[in-house]
């Protein structure tokens, strides 16, 4: 399966595009390991239910227009407050988190201090960007935005296939010039990898299974257009 993506760039040159392809390569794919470990796989978007209580420095009653900003795992969501509620009545809320971030990638074959479970078939990912009237040092000058940008395209890869890791990976770079004086560059960047699954040496099911309590998660703080304090932000999971 392959995905292609093509969007104009202006960040390069004058004028030119960028296209962005990722797909993975048929192999063989040993069984998963016989283990009592479970592993977290990312998701680009993890739904969580969570509920918040209405602020005290809202008087009267909501009208449904008040937002609430609260922190979550260091991620700041915006949240909208129902109407018809008062202070300290308490409501519930969806988040979205793309976790593609959490997706371990390394140019090692293991990584310290976790266990691979099991592999799956190699995965890759290429950029190209066409620029008109670039300097060769201007195009070198963007080579690590295009490897962050290909590094993502492998790591979306990986979760599709149920994955937490890519290991093995590696990077090559080609740079070509054409046309009158070598005004007009393509620069390639393409990663390869091999998504695995791997847990943190030692963990048992029973610390992956464990279900996070209302007080163990991280301090929820709010903001909004009426001053709402710190102090009145609560989050809970129903």
């Amino acid at each position: 399966r392959e995905r292609r993506r093509r969007k104009p760039d202006d960040k390069m040159g004058n004028s030119g595009s960028k296209t962005t392809i990722s797909g993975s390569v048929s192999g063989a794919c040993p069984e998963a390991a016989d283990s009592s470990q479970s592993a977290h796989i990312p998701s680009r978007a993890r739904e969580r239910r969570l509920g918040a209580s209405v602020p005290r420095s809202i008087h009267g009653v909501t009208n449904g227009k008040q937002k609430l900003d609260i922190t979550v795992g260091g991620k700041t969501h915006s949240v909208l407050i129902p109407a018809g509620l008062r202070a300290d009545d308490q409501f519930a809320f969806t988040i979205t988190n793309d976790e593609a971030k959490d997706v371990l990638v390394s140019t090692l074959h293991a990584i310290p201090g976790y266990d691979t479970l099991q592999c799956k078939s190699i995965i890759y990912g290429s950029i190209s960007v066409y620029n008109w009237h670039q300097s060769s040092h201007g195009a070198a000058s963007q080579i690590g935005t295009l490897i962050e940008n290909v590094t993502d395209a492998i790591r979306a890869q990986a979760i599709d296939k149920g994955c937490n890791a890519v290991l093995g990976i590696a990077y090559n770079i080609t740079n070509d010039s054409s046309g009158e004086y070598g005004r007009e560059k393509t620069v390639v960047v393409t990663a390869t990898g091999t998504p695995c699954i791997v847990v943190p040496v030692r963990q048992t099911a029973a610390v992956q299974g464990q279900v996070m309590s209302a007080s163990a998660l991280p301090p929820a703080t709010t903001s909004s257009e009426q001053s709402i304090p710190i102090a009145t932000a609560q989050v809970f999971i129903p």
